[in-house]
């Protein structure tokens, strides 16, 4: 969703992959072209000036592992030429490294955080304006698992168990915690605003739950107001932190559908944008 249009992706093993861009206020609908590239990230962004839309289709191949330069082809639509093309600059990913699907927009830049097995986590930002990506020096040494960007309060966030600096464990496990960090841009820095051991978020996300894990818990994370809701994957339970005030706040109702033990849930969401269409049709 974005400028109050909605876009569907349709990705289908024995047909043609489907995207439709739909206006929810006059009930129209535009079908793009057919496209046959299996490409699983996709972006759309409103601009409300010109009145049109893009979407950007982002893709890493199977094989990216064995490859030492992967280029993962990234295609662009435009609802005013009704066209796809290939970026003039696609990113380069070294080996060892994947696009999570943490992207985000902020400040009128697709920000992506990029996993890889070394010492060193990039952070990385594309242009739109000049259709070009960016390396951000925003030194990230720690070990990151399930990590997540989140907009909130205008402010960019990292959301991830962190085995770096963070707090240790009784049970002599690895010193996994979960972390809640700013990324300020403008300084190239990173500044953590939370972190909770293993225990804290078991005691506070999953009571209910009789034999536990000894897995990370999972948590969700999204943005609201001037706050992050976090969630539990297992049990529902929710904890709002607000990002200006940095106080918790946890009287949310719990989750209807209580604990099921053989399945896991999945919760997402996303801060809805209720500008109203401005495109024409």
């Amino acid at each position: 969703m974005d400028g109050g249009l909605v876009c569907q992706y349709l990705l289908n093993d024995f047909g043609p992959h489907r995207i439709i861009v739909y206006n929810p206020i006059s009930k129209m609908y535009r079908k793009l072209p057919y496209t046959s590239k299996w490409l699983t990230e996709l972006i759309l962004v409103v601009d409300n000036i010109s009145q049109s839309f893009k979407i950007f289709l982002f893709n890493i191949p199977e094989n990216y592992s064995r490859i030492l330069n992967v280029t993962p082809l990234k295609l662009v639509y435009d609802s005013v030429t009704n066209e796809w093309k290939t970026s003039t600059s696609p990113v380069c990913i070294s080996s060892g490294s994947k696009l999570m699907g943490s992207r985000v927009i902020f400040q009128g830049y697709l920000y992506i955080y990029l996993f890889s097995f070394r010492e060193e986590y990039p952070l990385r930002r594309y242009n739109f304006v000049k259709d070009a990506w960016e390396n951000l020096d925003v030194l990230i040494t720690d070990e990151f698992s399930r990590a997540g960007l989140v907009v909130s309060a205008n402010r960019l966030f990292l959301v991830a168990w962190s085995k770096g600096h963070g707090l240790g464990f009784d049970d002599g496990g690895p010193s996994w915690s979960f972390q809640l960090s700013e990324l300020k841009i403008p300084d190239m820095t990173r500044e953590v605003l939370f972190e909770m051991s293993k225990a804290d978020v078991v005691e506070g996300f999953e009571k209910g739950i009789e034999n536990g894990t000894t897995s990370l818990p999972g948590i969700s994370a999204f943005s609201f107001s001037n706050s992050i809701l976090f969630m539990s994957k297992s049990t529902g339970i929710s904890a709002a932190f607000d990002v200006v005030t940095r106080s918790w706040d946890h009287n949310f109702p719990p989750n209807p559908l209580e604990y099921l033990p053989d399945e896991q849930c999945s919760w997402v969401g996303e801060q809805m944008n209720l500008l109203l269409p401005c495109t024409l049709w």
